[in-house]
């Protein structure tokens, strides 16, 4: 074939991918997959934004979220989302297209500067193929978990950063402002997550060394930097200093920002902090490697066995890429280097941050890019038939991965909330008051679909938690299963299958619903 027609198909397959790609993570956004816990409390985070103006503790500007138990969550998301909510208003469609909105962005965002500066329009799909082959990349932006914003915007502000640092297309003006949105991106990923907190750091210092080194920046451009990275993470320094030094018991004020509580941080589930530090060490590092290798974290919300973040085949092709020599790829060196670095800056926290596709979701997205590097280098000079043979592999590895993903027994599409389900019981129940199976855990389902204002909540539950957080027996017209001896004829009780034995009389039997990935009954009281 002639180059003008290899050009023109190796366009076209671009273009078909992405398309193509678009296509599948808007596909039925809405309804699959249910819906995560921690997605749903922040759902009623956003929900809340949107119509009453502040979280659901009724905080204005928070740094952080305190949730609805207390345990933490991130704001970067929410803050994000309120342009797309504020157009479509809130469904769980709404909710979730920020995400996709950010990842797609980061993959066109990879796809033009890799073909602009590399100029090599191979190299361009083979990192396109890889981005939207990952399994994990495709779960991920399919559901809100707030931390997996950061690894996004992180990226995103990395490009930007060091497509601007070497540009001379544009003014010096021009480029100046390119590279401060990127480093204002990058230091906005850690109100994205908080291992973050401990990860940029790290990554800034090589990321200094570097362009130093390589005269991307001056001092003078690195004193200007310092200043706004100091200026945007200053009142989420003043929030830790508030939690982790002070455990400070009620919000505070710093400037217009809201410094929240956080009474059940959760810092003990992503980092080691038992005495046994060297056992834990091991642990962590072998059980990482044991999940990026064989392609599951046990977490059935991340990951379809087998398939990991890149599927383990693509992950002989990210290491061939880490262990690539660089300098034959030109100007696009640049970002190749970055990407390593972004990949062996996050090695040391591995040993201290328990391991799964979330908890080290910093290093999956140059996963990924530096599988298509390796790709690329790997058949660059092979002849056109065994270039397209090989591209297929991850496509038809993809297509398999999709088709556990689609499948109508898959834990997207029978574990965890279904919002419908619930909106259904609560449409059913009225303003009745309903008894129900673990209260604690359930009252974030229904909260979301009340839509209640954060004086209602606060006014409208038992404060039997710690600072006025999620009750235990009673919200709004809810009730917890263990007071059913105070149930009255039109009350309704929804009972899990481990909470059946609760049920003493015979009541009229409604409906049988699964809510994550339990089953339950819905009764009606007639009498009592």
């Amino acid at each position: 074939m002639t180059n003008k027609y290899v050009k023109l198909s190796l366009l076209l397959s671009i273009l078909i991918l992405i398309c193509s790609y678009i296509f599948l993570v808007v596909h039925h956004l809405g309804q699959v997959p249910n819906m995560f816990l921690d997605e749903v409390n922040y759902a009623s985070e956003v929900q809340s934004f949107h119509n009453f103006d502040t979280d659901i503790h009724g905080l204005r500007f928070p740094v952080y979220f305190t949730s609805l138990w207390g345990q933490g969550q991130s704001v970067l998301y929410a803050l994000l989302a309120q342009p797309t909510i504020a157009l479509l208003g809130f469904n769980i469609f709404s909710f979730r297209l920020t995400m996709v909105i950010w990842g797609i962005m980061l993959i066109l965002l990879v796809t033009t500067i890799t073909y602009i500066i590399s100029k090599k329009l191979f190299l361009t799909l083979t990192i396109l193929v890889s981005l939207i082959s990952s399994p994990w990349i495709y779960m991920s932006l399919r559901w809100v978990l707030d931390c997996n914003i950061a690894p996004i915007i992180l990226s995103v502000g990395i490009w930007l950063f060091i497509y601007f640092s070497q540009n001379t297309n544009f003014t010096n003006t021009f480029n100046q402002l390119g590279k401060i949105l990127g480093i204002v991106l990058i230091t906005l990923s850690v109100y994205g997550y908080i291992t973050f907190w401990l990860y940029l750091p790290i990554l800034f210092l090589a990321l200094t060394i570097y362009t130093l080194k390589n005269k991307l920046i001056s001092i003078p451009e690195l004193l200007l930097y310092a200043f706004i990275i100091l200026l945007i993470i200053l009142p989420l320094l003043i929030f830790a200093i508030n939690v982790f030094f002070f455990h400070s018991n009620k919000p505070t004020k710093f400037l217009f920002f809201d410094i929240p509580i956080l009474p059940s941080a959760r810092t003990g589930s992503f980092i080691t902090l038992s005495p046994h530090i060297i056992k834990n060490i091991l642990k962590n590092l072998f059980l990482g490697l044991e999940y990026y290798i064989l392609g599951y974290d046990h977490l059935p919300w991340n990951s379809i066995e087998g398939f990991g973040v890149v599927s383990p085949v693509m992950l002989l092709f990210s290491l061939i890429g880490l262990l690539t020599d660089t300098n034959n790829l030109g100007k696009f060196k640049y970002f190749a280097d970055i990407t390593k670095l972004q990949l062996l800056t996050f090695l040391p926290l591995t040993l201290v941050i328990i391991p799964n596709y979330n908890h080290w979701n910093s290093i999956n997205f140059p996963l990924a890019i530096l599988s298509g590097i390796g790709l690329y280098n790997v058949i660059n000079t092979k002849t056109y038939f065994i270039k397209l043979i090989t591209l297929l592999t991850p496509v038809i590895i993809f297509t398999m991965f999709l088709s556990y993903y689609w499948s109508p027994t898959s834990f997207g599409k029978n574990g965890m909330f279904n919002y419908k389900v619930v909106s259904t019981i609560n449409d059913k129940v009225g303003q009745n008051k309903l008894y129900i199976s673990n209260l604690s855990k359930n009252v974030s389902e229904f909260k979301l679909v009340k839509n209640v204002s954060p004086k209602y909540y606060d006014k409208h539950q038992d404060h039997l938690g710690a600072n006025h957080l999620a009750p235990k027996y009673y919200f709004d017209n809810l009730r917890d299963i263990s007071l059913i001896n105070q149930v009255k004829s039109g009350n309704y009780i929804l009972v899990s299958q481990t909470d059946v034995s609760a049920i003493t009389k015979q009541y009229q039997y409604i409906s049988n619903y699964t809510l994550d990935g339990e089953n339950y009954t819905l009764y009606k009281v007639t009498h009592k």
